[in-house]
């Protein structure tokens, strides 16, 4: 007989419990994944009122959220240093030329950059909707601005009616098909 203890006893999991917790963590990552490849646009069904906003545009005139009211508004975020906002931009800029007219106006809030480099950005681009600067992203704050670029679309009266983050083919064609669908309402 040897003076040593015995070993403690082994507690085992019960292999139930393993296949609850495994359970549980697929569905937890399902979620999780079913609410980040969802496009925003899809999640926010309910309008709600649009923050009012300020910008300083490249042009010197304060652009306001107000001063829009009775159109619908295409509310971009970018940066001139973000690869996406580089493919998105002159789709914006095809949509701006081509819905103008009907009452679509767009303005895109810089991110980053200085007013300088901005409107040089824009200049080389040959963009022509109106451009402003979200120094200390107070405007990307109020609309909880996640990531880059970032678009809204506001209807006539007011209110966020579709929103998408990122810049894909198929997500663009949505937000296009939005936007066509606002053009088409009433003004209140």
């Amino acid at each position: 007989m040897s003076g040593a203890p015995p070993p403690p006893p082994r507690h085992a999991v019960d292999p139930v419990l393993w296949l609850v917790a495994g359970a549980v963590l697929l569905l937890v990552l399902g979620f999780t994944a079913l609410w980040v490849w969802t496009p925003l646009g899809d999640r926010f069904s309910a309008a709600r009122e649009a923050p009012d906003f300020e910008l300083e545009g490249l042009d010197g005139r304060t652009l306001r959220l107000a001063d829009y009211r009775g159109q619908v508004v295409l509310l971009n975020f970018w940066s001139t240093t973000c690869p996406p906002c580089r493919e998105e931009l002159p789709e914006i800029e095809r949509l701006h030329r081509g819905y103008a007219s009907q009452g679509l106006a767009v303005v895109a809030a810089s991110t980053s950059g200085g007013a300088k480099t901005v409107r040089e950005y824009v200049n080389e681009r040959g963009l022509t909707f109106a451009v402003g600067l979200d120094k200390g992203l107070a405007v990307a704050r109020r609309y909880r601005v996640s990531a880059i670029p970032h678009t809204v679309l506001i209807d006539r009266a007011g209110l966020i009616r579709h929103k998408q983050v990122g810049y894909g083919i198929e997500s663009f064609a949505k937000m296009e098909a939005a936007l066509v669908k606002l053009l088409r309402e009433e003004a209140p």
